[in-house]
């Protein structure tokens, strides 16, 4: 059998390449579904959606088809796959699997799920891995619903607010702190976010939000009939309250959020509570401290808050108690029920570029637990992406009498990025209205479930990788020391951008936008993008995991310990080559996308391409062109590098022979007898340690003497004799029991036997031979017997002897 990393002498396919040929990926409605596509009938079908493609945790592959959800064990499948490689039953790469499909494919079967209660087209698909079961929520365009797993079990959520004719449903999210995972935020385009706990209750929400914005300065405009929301996502961080808001976006692109939004049995580190208890009880002091002693008259709301802020930490310790362990589960104080005041809408400084001249909505939003602060993503559906930074860390705030003398957060915008298929997909043309095109195009953000500082956006046009890792990295080394300033303008200066990478696109060629997106992280299947068309095509992209250390933080590591042994050496080397660095970080993203043809494309062998097709396939030809020069460019690059560290090694060994010549020379010169002294010392500094010692063992006797390891463990061998011979059972008392019942015995004989008279006595009797010699040996025998014994009894009492006198000198 092959593993993963050995490369197979035959060209077999791998099995994420055989995977999108696998039955669960076929309907009968593609077809038609490619027929409404040419000729652009989705206004009003497509929705703003999460993600109909979906890979949990327990390795099974989710896809929602139409009203179906499909359900296929990756595991399963990549093991027929190993076993079809063993059986040479998989056959080369050119083998098409569009006109059958081999006997071993087959027979791993996908299971479609029996939901009577789901009835509608499923617009996006959620899970929740728990350990005792899954969770997924199924949202259409007005009705959501949860399907229990393993026993496939299926509940409608609140048909009271989601059914036809209500608000559509903008997104459905799984509260990440719920101790049960079992409650589902919905939020429905009237900018109401309502939390169910489907354990309890399917039918009312646990808890409910407005969103809705309401004027509250001249200056901010709102237009309350028209806003309608987009998505919302939840709070990053363990440090303040970035755990308990939940952001909301409009179409407009106003963002809002509200603080604390907690589910009832919450669960979460204790330290976090800690840490949030002194954070809240230190700027409570700080504002107590302006309005007493600096006399600071509109910090009273302020202090007001914070007040009850405390209120709000002290009643979930009173909920925990002396519980001590690292994570702990409460409910929402009573305080937190009342109204939590809406923060925003944001002011977003500076303004974002405007890449069209025609209305533009926002479709997404997310937050990034990134280092040194979290980083807040909006897309929108011209294909541009706002990268904001939260310096402005949001509080919990309620609702108080009279006006808020609290101003709006603010977002730092750091970069404004251009996925680059505006023209194509977006701009208004003869045969595309604006209103198709909008609903058509709304961009969805995923975040990669290992680095937090990468994120992926599917759309019309294809999916784009971004990875924010490089101006991370220099802001948090310029936050280090935030009163160097030439290190701070240097930074902005820099303006370094993050990496984008195109990893799929449906250009050219009829429109085939992906519907769904999901990272696959197992370790025994792969670290991948699996992503979904709307005529059921899959796609997947391998990534790679980062390199732990770069190669430019080796050498100023070393440099810096150098330093500070106050070691004076720098290498003639060069950095290393930034434009090979670059091709080394992209985490296995690529700047080239697949080409994702349509079905019908694909059936006629890739004919009727139109100029722009060809136009665009010339703009790939050119980008691989430049790629391929930068590559040389890298290549001479790392060469040049190659040459100079052959040159620095050979300098180094020129070095060292220099120095080693030179130690040589000293050592036979001046110090000819060298080894001689050398010895004698070492033979000197031996009999000294000897002697000392020696003198060492008679100051311990002398004064404090201390028994040694082998002295004790002889000590108590004596003790257990000494035990032996006078405890309860020992020798010497058997010893006098013996002799005592030897003279009992001889007394007792002698009263027993019978008196002969003294004329008998006088009488002599005559024995034969043979009865002599009987009578002898058994004399004999007892003689024996009592010398044995004798002997005994004088060894027992020398051994006695010599115990008594070894344990009176211990």
């Amino acid at each position: 059998m092959y593993s993963d990393f050995e490369e197979d002498p035959v060209d077999t396919p791998n099995w994420l390449d055989i995977l999108p040929h696998h039955p669960i990926f076929h309907s009968n409605e593609v077809e038609q579904l490619e027929e409404d596509f040419k000729e652009l009938k989705l206004y009003g079908n497509l929705q703003r959606k999460q993600s109909c493609l979906t890979a949990s945790i327990s390795k099974n592959l989710i896809v929602a088809v139409g009203s179906e959800l499909r359900i296929l064990n990756l595991m399963e499948f990549k093991y027929a796959w190993r076993q079809a490689i063993e059986r040479d039953e998989l056959g080369s790469n050119d083998l098409d699997y569009s006109e059958y499909l081999p006997d071993w494919m087959n027979k791993v079967k996908h299971v479609i799920l029996d939901t009577p209660s789901i009835n509608y087209n499923i617009r996006s698909i959620t899970v929740n891995f728990k350990e005792r079961g899954t969770l997924i929520a199924v949202a259409g365009d007005y009705e959501v619903a949860v399907v229990v797993m393993p026993k496939s079990y299926s509940g409608t959520i609140c048909k009271y607010y989601h059914v036809v004719g209500s608000s559509p449903i903008a997104k459905v999210l799984w509260h990440p702190m719920s101790e049960s995972g079992a409650h589902l935020a919905v939020l429905t385009e009237d900018m109401k976010l309502r939390m169910y706990n489907i354990l309890e209750d399917v039918k009312e929400p646990e808890q409910e939000f407005n969103f809705s914005p309401i004027p509250q300065k001249e200056d901010i405009s709102f237009s309350t009939e028209s806003t309608k929301a987009a998505s919302f996502c939840f709070g990053q961080g363990h440090e303040g309250w970035g755990a308990f808001v939940v952001y909301v976006v409009a179409d407009n692109g106003d963002i809002y959020s509200m603080c604390p939004i907690v589910p009832n049995k919450c669960i979460c580190p204790k330290f976090f509570l800690d840490q949030l208890a002194c954070l809240i009880s230190k700027k409570h002091s700080e504002v107590e401290k302006l309005i007493i002693e600096h006399k600071v008259k509109n910090c009273y709301n302020l202090l007001n808050q914070y007040q009850r802020q405390l209120e709000w930490m002290s009643a979930i310790y009173k909920q925990i108690g002396n519980n001590n362990s690292n994570k702990v589960v409460f409910s929402p104080p009573a305080i937190s029920r009342q109204s939590i005041q809406l923060q925003g809408p944001y002011y977003i400084q500076p303004t974002p570029v405007e890449l069209s001249a025609h209305v533009t909505d926002a479709s997404d939003i997310i937050c990034l637990g990134t280092q040194p602060v979290n980083v807040i993503v909006i897309a929108f559906n011209n294909g541009r992406i706002d990268i904001c930074l939260e310096v402005d860390r949001v509080e919990a705030l309620w609702k108080m009498d009279g006006a808020s003398d609290i101003d709006n957060p603010t977002l730092i915008l750091y970069e404004c990025i251009d996925l680059g298929f505006k023209k194509v997909f977006v701009d208004p043309t003869s045969w595309r209205s604006e209103r198709i095109t909008n609903s058509m195009n709304n961009p969805s953000i995923v975040q990669d479930p290992f680095y937090a500082d990468t994120f992926y956006v599917y759309h019309f046009a294809g999916v784009h990788g971004i990875v924010l890792k490089g101006w991370l990295d220099d802001l948090s080394e310029t936050i280090k020391d935030v009163e160097n300033e030439i290190a701070i303008e240097s930074f902005l200066e820099k303006a370094r951008k993050s990496n984008v990478s195109w990893i799929a696109g449906t250009l050219p060629g009829d429109p085939d936008p992906f519907i769904g997106l999901s990272i696959m992280s197992d370790v025994q299947l792969s670290y991948a993008v699996l992503m979904l068309s709307s005529t059921l095509q899959l796609i997947y992209h391998e990534l790679s995991i980062r390199r732990v250390e770069d190669i430019d933080d080796l050498y100023q590591y070393r440099f810096e310990n150098d330093s500070r042994k106050n070691i004076r050496y720098n290498p003639d080397l060069p950095h290393f080559p930034e434009s090979l660095t670059k091709y080394l970080n992209y985490q296995g993203l690529t700047r080239q996308p697949k080409l994702v043809v349509p079905r019908a494309q694909q059936k006629i062998g890739g004919a009727g391409y139109e100029v722009d097709n060809t136009e665009f396939l010339q703009s790939i030809m050119d980008t691989i062109q430049q790629e391929i020069f930068e590559m040389k460019e890298a290549v001479k690059a790392l060469c040049s590098r190659a040459d100079d560290q052959s040159v620095e090694f050979r300098r180094q060994i020129k070095s060292i022979a220099g120095i080693r010549r030179y130690f040589t020379e000293i050592t036979e010169e001046n110090f000819p007898d060298l080894s001689d002294r050398i010895q004698n010392l070492r033979d000197k500094q031996l009999n000294l340690e000897c002697r000392a010692d020696t003198i060492l063992q008679r100051l311990m006797y002398q004064n404090d003497p201390i028994a040694g390891e082998f002295e004790l463990q002889y000590h108590d061998s004596l003790e257990k004799i000494n035990i032996a011979i006078k405890g309860r059972n020992g020798l010497r008392i058997k010893i006098k029991q013996l002799q005592e019942r030897h003279e009992a015995l001889r007394q007792d004989y002698q009263l027993l036997s019978p008196r002969r008279s003294f004329r008998q006595s006088k009488q002599f009797v005559v024995l034969s031979g043979s009865q002599l010699n009987k009578v002898e040996d058994a004399l004999n025998k007892e003689m024996d017997l009592i010398n044995d014994t004798t002997r005994k009894i004088e060894e027992t009492q020398e051994k006695l002897k010599r115990v008594c006198g070894a344990k009176s000198k211990a």
